[in-house]
């Protein structure tokens, strides 16, 4: 049977670490410290203090991450959205919310649950993208290997040798290639990472990585094919942020000599 070395050195049998890898505490508490992913590559390029932190503490969920699970959940896994609470209360911060919280962390608030349903009813009232998401398998876990080192994924949509990415945006337009340089773009948000990685490790070509992009202020529906040109400047990046990760976290470079450098 095939074998992955993860980071710590740990030898697993990939089928049996991709069975594990469908519970999601394993998912992200084990593998978020053992293998590499779009989004430690994202870390990276930032800042390896930045990959470092938040392998060690955690990503703090923002309020846009928030929306964007909630999102995939109510889409592809709709008898698990239906379990999660809601409370009728005008913002996190209020003392119900927070006892609520305390006690279940899959607390949300109705005005959420109700701005998730309105993506949701978008998604479905649209021909195109049900033809996306239809007769496929969801949530996939995939473990493989990237200039030796390991790398995890998890397709939202896979359909035979088809992966379909959904995505939430607040401008749509932001999609557009001649604003790439554009903050909110899927350049600057570092999704051609995503698409070199997952194109990678789950064998399958560039072409066939789609996202489907939901705009939530307008509810437009958006379904946007990878170029060679987004391909490759996704594999450009990750394979300069490995270069970090190796001089920091293989060959041991003292991390606080990383220095950002530049003239204004």
């Amino acid at each position: 049977m095939k074998q992955i070395t993860l980071l710590n050195s740990e030898t697993w049998e990939v089928l049996d670490l991709e069975n594990k890898m469908k519970n999601d505490d394993f998912y992200y508490d084990y593998l978020g410290k053992n293998a590499l992913s779009s989004s430690s590559i994202k870390h990276l390029l930032k800042s390896p203090k930045k990959y470092k932190y938040i392998t060690q503490y955690a990503q703090p969920m923002t309020s846009s991450m928030m929306i964007g699970w909630l999102t995939h959940c109510a889409i592809l896994e709709p008898e698990k959205f239906e379990k999660l609470i809601f409370i009728d209360v005008q913002s996190r911060r209020t003392k119900k919310f927070k006892e609520a919280n305390d006690q279940n962390k899959n607390v949300f608030t109705i005005k959420e649950r109700e701005e998730v349903e309105r993506l949701q009813d978008a998604v479905y009232r649209n021909e195109q993208a049900l033809k996306l998401l239809t007769k496929c398998e969801y949530e996939v876990p995939k473990i493989g290997s990237i200039n030796g080192l390991a790398f995890r994924g998890k397709a939202d949509v896979l359909c035979g040798k088809k992966i379909v990415d959904i995505k939430t945006t607040s401008d749509i337009e932001l999609w557009d290639k001649k604003k790439q340089y554009v903050t909110g773009s899927p350049y600057k948000l570092h999704y051609d990472v995503q698409a070199f990685i997952y194109s990678s490790i789950f064998d399958i070509d560039y072409k066939n990585f789609v996202f489907l992009v939901i705009d939530k202020a307008s509810l437009d529906i958006g379904i946007f094919e990878c170029s060679e040109e987004f391909y490759n400047s996704g594999r450009e990046k990750t394979y300069e942020a490995i270069s970090r990760y190796q001089q920091f976290f293989v060959d041991g470079a003292d991390i606080d000599s990383y220095t950002l450098r530049g003239t204004l």
